[in-house]
């Protein structure tokens, strides 16, 4: 036994006993003052009246010391405090006051535990835990002036004793009493250990909503045991969670073959990218986007330059899904890498001297705590997978800023600094005796581009052509004034086409007019070349000796007969909206600029608010009609 050094009574610290219970009886056992309390051992707290009894987070208390002078092992006590929690852990869980159970504290005991915000009743009685006594002053965890000492036991009223003189000196609570707190301790234990994301821990320390709600629910995914003397947790919410497991033994394919370790190849001289996980995941998932999800961004992304208008991309992403595919992959590629448009709009080799790499908030929320105590397989592992979820989450939420172009008609392209909220983010992960599980919320998806069966597109395809086919028997039938370069002039029937394959083509060659013929094969093996709206066709060889027949008969039937030809009416003038004139100039001089300057990308701001001000302007002289 250690040599005692204060009037004690040697195994009367029940397990799990507080640290500020302890040196309250203490204190009143020897009446000692705080200059004759020796238990502050840290140069840096010498002299200091402030003794912090809950927490101990700064241990200005040497627990160990003061167990030697009550003449107790340091085991003794084992959670009389909770400083010894990871300051996310004990921000987020951990009130910072003393919260007592009255039935505890007439046998003259209590449990630092008892602070736990995640307690509301005592796991011993089960009744309702209080932090501030009759008169309704809060306990103090702080002893900061003699007062502090010479009251030790009572609250300042005096209505309110935590100890007698018979449980100050040995409590009568029994010991296996206290096992009821062990679950409490094994839970806080596996929490420690827990691999964990920076945007998560911000979250905890700056209690966000929910937060605290979802760690829970995401350990008890990973296994954890909920106690049961904490507040109940839904059955159902953990259905919005998924679990991956990374086994030791070997690395396995999406098919399930066996890889091999990849082999180690030398860095170049000069390298654009980092070899950083984040770096890596996200080159990974910009080639799956380009292969698979949007393949054509790159030409629509540059007609979306070449236009500079917000309210043309806007329509077009309402009519077009490959559009809306390709400006959501700008969003996610702008909001991910600073001036990715330098680099892939148009297309261009970065200068070697140029390093390229992630925005700041990027980095931090691919950024993985508490991964020291596991191997590297496994800690890179989950790097990995941390970044796959932060950057899932940023293409879950350039989805939706697409969304609301398609819903709005005003393309908004402007680079922002807005990063997915934490909860989108965040993740857990426990290493396991058979390798490391990991829990994220749902995965964003990432399906392929739209698509259809083979079937599908020639059944479409077939309906086009009959559609079509309809289209041009409805167009006029019966007696048609034909010319062959053979047989000259003749009137004939409508020649039938001897498939369904028809292409309708413009006939250049008359000025202020804009005529179309309808062109396909005739049964005889030949071509016919009809003008639409009127009995006139033309027969050749060729495709192109049909039209150029049909040009030629059109122009001498229009000269001989004095017939005017039918022609395409033109598209019905719109009335115009009445509107500030000086707001559209504004607007098509700004749109003009940008197209002559090239400055598309830098005046994204401008020309999305001056797209919102034209669109409302129009609204509201529509409705003024």
């Amino acid at each position: 036994m250690p040599e005692r050094l204060l009037t004690w009574h040697a195994g009367s610290i029940l397990p799990y006993a507080s640290l500020w219970h302890t040196v309250l009886r203490a204190c009143s056992l020897n009446a000692l003052h705080a200059r004759d309390l020796r238990i502050l051992t840290h140069a840096a707290c010498r002299g200091a009246f402030a003794v912090e009894l809950i927490e101990n987070a700064t241990q200005p208390v040497d627990v160990t010391a003061f167990a030697n002078e009550l003449g107790e092992p340091p085991d003794a006590l084992r959670w009389s405090t909770l400083g010894t929690l990871p300051s996310w852990l004990r921000l987020a869980i951990v009130v910072p006051r003393p919260r007592i159970c009255l039935a505890c504290l007439a046998a003259g005991y209590h449990a630092a535990l008892l602070s736990i915000n995640l307690l509301d009743k005592c796991p011993i009685h089960g009744t309702p835990l209080v932090d501030c006594c009759h008169c309704g002053a809060p306990f103090q965890a702080t002893l900061r002036r003699t007062a502090d000492f010479s009251t030790a036991g009572s609250c300042r009223c005096g209505r309110l004793h935590f100890f007698t003189h018979e449980t100050c000196r040995r409590p009568t609570l029994p010991a296996a009493a206290t096992r009821a707190f062990e679950p409490v301790v094994a839970w806080i234990e596996s929490c420690c250990t827990l691999v964990r994301p920076r945007l998560l821990e911000e979250a905890l320390k700056q209690h966000a909503a929910g937060s605290l709600f979802w760690l829970a629910t995401a350990a008890r995914a990973l296994g954890m045991t909920w106690p049961s003397c904490f507040r109940p947790l839904n059955d159902e919410s953990t259905r919005w969670l998924t679990v991956h497991q990374f086994a030791k033994a070997e690395r396995t394919s999406p098919t399930g073959r066996i890889q091999p370790p990849p082999k180690a190849r030398p860095p170049p001289i000069t390298a654009f990218w980092d070899d950083t996980p984040d770096v890596t995941v996200y080159r990974a998932l910009a080639r799956h986007i380009r292969g698979h999800i949007a393949p054509h961004s790159t030409r629509i992304v540059r007609s979306f330059v070449a236009t500079g208008n917000p309210l043309e991309i806007g329509q077009r992403i309402q009519s077009d899904v490959r559009a809306l595919l390709a400006f959501t992959d700008v969003l996610w590629s702008r909001a991910i890498e600073p001036e990715v448009e330098r680099r892939r709009w148009p297309g261009r080799k970065p200068p070697w001297d140029v390093v390229g790499g992630l925005r700041h908030h990027i980095k931090d929320g691919c950024c993985v705590k508490g991964a020291n105590t596991l191997s590297p397989a496994l800690a890179c592992w989950a790097e990995y997978h941390a970044a796959r979820v932060t950057l899932g989450a940023v293409w879950h939420e350039a989805k939706q800023r697409a969304a609301l172009v398609a819903h709005t008609g005003v393309a908004d392209w402007s680079d922002t600094e807005s990063y997915a909220p934490w909860n989108a983010c965040a993740w857990l992960a426990r290493a396991m005796p058979d390798g490391l599980q990991f829990v994220t919320a749902a995965a964003s998806t990432w399906p392929a581009a739209p698509h259809t069966a083979k079937s599908e597109r020639r059944a479409r395809h077939t309906r086009a052509l009959e559609t079509r086919h309809d289209a041009m028997l409805a167009d006029h039938s019966g007696a048609c004034l034909t010319w062959a370069r053979d047989a000259g002039w003749t009137v004939m029937d409508t020649i039938e086409p001897a498939e369904l394959d028809l292409r309708r083509r413009r006939l250049f060659g008359f000025t202020a007019k804009r005529l179309w013929c309808w062109i396909y094969r005739t049964r005889d093996r030949q071509f016919a070349a009809r003008l639409a709206g009127a009995r006139l066709q033309a027969v050749g060889a060729t495709p192109g000796d049909a039209i150029k027949a049909l040009r030629r008969s059109a122009a001498d039937y229009q000269r001989v007969c004095h017939v005017t030809l039918p022609h395409t009416p033109a598209v019905p003038l719109v009335r115009p909206e009445p509107m500030d004139p000086m707001l559209a100039d504004s607007y098509h001089a700004l749109v003009s600029d940008v197209r002559h300057f090239g400055g598309f990308w830098r005046a994204g701001p401008e020309l999305g608010d001056a797209a919102r001000r034209y669109q409302r302007a129009r609204i509201g002289g529509a409705r003024h009609l």
